[in-house]
């Protein structure tokens, strides 16, 4: 893919590629399932034809709580 984009869209530095690639996959592992659940259980679920569930959405929101922190650590300690 980074051949295909100028160099800044999508670096051609291997080490920076790989600090992308890890924090998508980060993303894609961990912090899509906690704003997913907490996004269907407050807000979506009626227009799915689904009740809402305020207990899921409440724990939902803890665990996308806790996501969100994890990134504001890597953030203070320069790792994003």
């Amino acid at each position: 893919m980074g051949q295909e984009f100028p160099n800044h869209w999508y670096t051609a530095d291997l080490t920076a590629r790989a600090k992308i690639h890890s924090i998508l996959d980060w993303h894609h592992s961990n912090l899509r399932h906690g704003s997913m659940g907490f996004v269907l259980n407050s807000t979506l679920a009626p227009a799915l034809g689904l009740p809402l569930n305020p207990q899921a959405a409440k724990e939902d929101e803890k665990v996308l709580s806790a996501l969100l922190s994890c990134i504001d650590i890597l953030v203070e300690l320069g790792n994003i």
